[in-house]
């Protein structure tokens, strides 16, 4: 992942990037699509470098790692990849757990008191990125991706406690303007 300015970004990608609402919600109005969570996987898992770092962990440390898709029953319009300190795991194991194909908005972003999120870092993903083929598969397409795709990472912070946020847009929301 490349970090990129808002500058660099081409409309209408930068508009999607720097939305600060529910971005279910924002599909929703903009497609009049109703909008699901697709879960790809949860659980215990090694977080890529670049996650480390940003929540100063060791490359070796499992955490509990979030993977799922946002869209329709036929075009996926982003891939969101949530890491989980283990502070915030042990707080809140349970709703962690159970969280299922509920949106992490309204499990957590309206519902924990005092929650704080980070402005926005903007990323280019290229296609030799991990974070890119896995935000591609959901596009079920038959060639190798070529294109970079847009990104937006923030922290979150439970009580404290930070939660990695990566959202990763992909060709379909580009249909469409916020």
């Amino acid at each position: 992942m490349q970090v990129v300015s808002h500058l660099d970004i081409p409309q209408p990608a930068r508009a999607w990037l720097q939305h600060s609402g529910s971005l279910s919600q924002q599909y929703t109005r903009v497609t009049g699509l109703s909008m699901q969570i697709s879960l790809r996987a949860e659980g215990m898992s090694l977080p890529f470098e670049q996650e480390c770092a940003v929540l100063k962990v060791g490359v070796d440390e499992k955490l509990w790692v979030r993977r799922t898709h946002l869209g329709t029953n036929t075009r996926m319009f982003s891939y969101a990849r949530v890491v989980v300190s283990e502070k915030a795991f042990a707080q809140h194991e349970r709703r962690w757990r159970e969280l299922g194909t509920q949106l992490l908005g309204d499990a957590f972003l309206y519902t924990v008191a005092g929650l704080r999120r980070s402005p926005f870092t903007l990323y280019q993903v290229i296609p030799s990125d991990a974070l890119h083929q896995e935000a591609w598969v959901a596009l079920s397409q038959p060639h190798e991706p070529t294109e970079p795709l847009w990104a937006r990472q923030s922290i979150l912070y439970l009580e404290d406690a930070p939660v990695l946020l990566t959202e990763v847009f992909l060709p379909p929301f580009l249909d469409y303007s916020v």
